[in-house]
Formats: structure tokens, sequence, C-alpha cells
């Protein structure tokens, strides 16, 4: 069986902030407040980034172990805290990528990368929410696919 293991050093530094470090990676400045401070990550911000990069990595893998090309990937991940039994509470996340392919000839074979993405996902495999996963898929008109071709 393989394993990993991941170190995150946490420090408060003052009021509600605090500074995210790991070996050889940047720190990351992170806060607290509820509402959402649109300046600095919070610990949601976090948490939906966790997911999405999470998903994207599972994605790709297994459209690569596919032979699918894949031409761009972009996603918007949404999650939503609310206050439950007088609690906050993460209760839904929607994560929407952008897929764009060369090439509508196989969507089946998408589909199915996709399902198998959505099951293998370690990030999503390990939260208790609901959590849903739309795509959208892009492919390239001939103009768009002579230039990526070149």
């Amino acid at each position: 069986m393989k394993e990993y293991f991941y170190e995150v050093d946490l420090t408060w530094n003052s009021q509600r902030n605090s500074i995210l470090k790991s070996h050889n990676l940047p720190e990351i400045k992170v806060v607290s407040p509820k509402p959402p401070n649109e300046n600095k990550w919070t610990p949601e911000h976090l948490l939906a980034a966790s997911l999405s990069s999470s998903w994207m990595d599972t994605f790709l893998s297994k459209a690569e172990k596919a032979k699918i090309e894949i031409i761009s990937y972009q996603s918007q991940c949404f999650l939503k805290l609310e206050k439950v039994d007088g609690i906050y509470k993460t209760t839904e996340i929607l994560l929407r990528p952008t897929i764009k392919l060369i090439s509508d000839s196989m969507p089946t074979k998408v589909n199915n990368v996709i399902e198998e993405a959505e099951i293998s996902c370690p990030i999503k495999n390990s939260l208790i929410i609901s959590i849903s996963i739309h795509p959208q898929l892009k492919y390239l008109g001939k103009a768009e696919k002579v230039k990526a071709n070149k």
C-alpha cells in the first residue's frame, strides 16, 4: 500500500491571522473572518482550493491514461458555509471545471474519465459534504485545431 505524508505548520500571529508553512513552499497568510475577507485567504478558500486542485489532478491523470488530449482546464469552486444548529458548517460545494478538448469524437470516453475522477478524487472522498461536479466540455473548432496542431 502506498502512503504519502504532508506536513503543514500553522503559526498564529495576531487576532485571527495566521501563517501556513510547509517545507520548501512559500508561506500563505490566512485569516478566519466570517463573512469572508475578499483580500485574504481563509480556511474555507483553502478547502475549496484543495478540492479543486485534487479533482483536476485526478481528472488529468485519468485523461492521460485514456489518451484524451486536453487543451486547457480551468475551474470555479463555490463553497457554502452556513450556520446550522448554532455552528458554522460547510454544507455544499460546487465544482465547475471547464475542459477544452481537441476533438469531440469520443464523448463517451471523456464522460467515463469524468466519472472515474469523481470516484477516485482523494479530497472528495475525504469529505462528508454534498459535492456536485458540473463539468463543461468545449471542443476546438476546425480553425483552432489547425493552430493547436502546429
